[in-house]
């Protein structure tokens, strides 16, 4: 059984880059259900990564992801 993974994204470009990213990772049964960003283009602070969380975990309650990445960009 793959191991379902939810990513939260600081950006835009960062959503659009994680195809690229994980894509290799199914072969190893790792499996992306989820990508969120910050709604508004708000700045990713812990707050808004707590309430993403939430929202990711709650939407999907019967089998929800069983890990979750934060992928931030450092250079803004």
């Amino acid at each position: 059984m793959a191991k379902r993974v939810a990513v939260i994204a600081s950006g835009e470009t960062e959503r659009r880059a994680l195809p690229h990213l994980v894509g290799h990772l199914q072969e190893q049964g790792i499996s992306l259900v989820d990508v969120r960003i910050p709604p508004r283009g708000l700045p990713l602070r812990a707050e808004t990564v707590e309430k993403l969380i939430k929202a990711t975990w709650f939407a999907d309650s019967d089998a929800p992801p069983e890990k979750f990445v934060v992928v931030v960009d450092t250079d803004q």
